[in-house]
C-alpha cells in the first residue's frame, strides 16, 4: 500500500512515501520510505527497499532528491538504475559494516551510483557521515578515512 503521510517541524517537511502492508513478502518490503525536505534540499532514507518497492516509488512519481540513504547497505537487490534515474541524488551514503559477511555493498550498485554522478560515502571507509545544511548551503562531515 503506498500513502503519503507528512509532519511539518519548523520549516523540515517529513513526508511517509511509502508503507508497505504487513502481507508483504519478507521483512524488507516492509520498509518505510521517509523524505525530508529543508529548503532546497531533500533527503531520501529508504530502509532495506527491494526494487519492487523503488518500482512503484518511480511509477508514482518519485521526485529528485539531494541526498540518498541507499537501501539494503547496497545489496543487489536494490537501488536500481530506474530508481537511480528518478532519485538523480548528488550525494549517496551506505551505511555498511566494515568487511560483513553478505559483501555488502554489492559492487554493480556502487558501480550504478558512481555512474549517475553521486557522490558516494561509506560508513565503512567514512565513518559516521553527517549533512548539515540551513535550507540553502549544504555540507558534509565524516569522521574517519579508512584504508580500502
Amino acid at each position: 500500500m503506498l500513502f503519503r503521510s507528512e509532519i511539518i517541524v519548523d520549516g523540515v517537511r517529513f513526508t511517509v512515501v511509502h508503507a508497505a502492508t504487513a502481507h508483504a513478502a519478507n521483512n524488507n518490503e516492509t520498509s518505510i520510505v521517509i523524505r525530508v525536505n529543508y529548503g532546497n534540499h531533500s533527503f531520501l532514507f529508504t530502509g532495506d527497499l527491494p526494487a519492487s518497492g523503488e518500482h512503484e516509488l518511480v511509477r508514482k512519481g518519485l521526485a529528485a532528491c539531494t541526498v540518498l540513504k541507499v537501501a539494503h547497505h547496497g545489496a543487489k537487490t536494490s537501488t536500481s538504475q530506474e530508481f537511480l534515474q528518478a532519485a538523480a541524488p548528488k550525494y549517496a551514503i551506505i551505511s555498511v559494516g566494515a568487511n560483513n559477511r553478505f559483501g555488502h555493498p554489492h559492487p554493480e550498485v556502487v558501480q550504478r551510483l558512481e555512474q549517475s554522478g553521486a557522490k558516494i560515502y561509506r560508513t565503512d571507509h567514512h565513518g559516521a557521515v553527517v549533512f548539515t545544511t540551513d535550507g540553502v548551503r549544504l555540507t558534509v562531515s565524516h569522521f574517519i578515512e579508512v584504508s580500502k
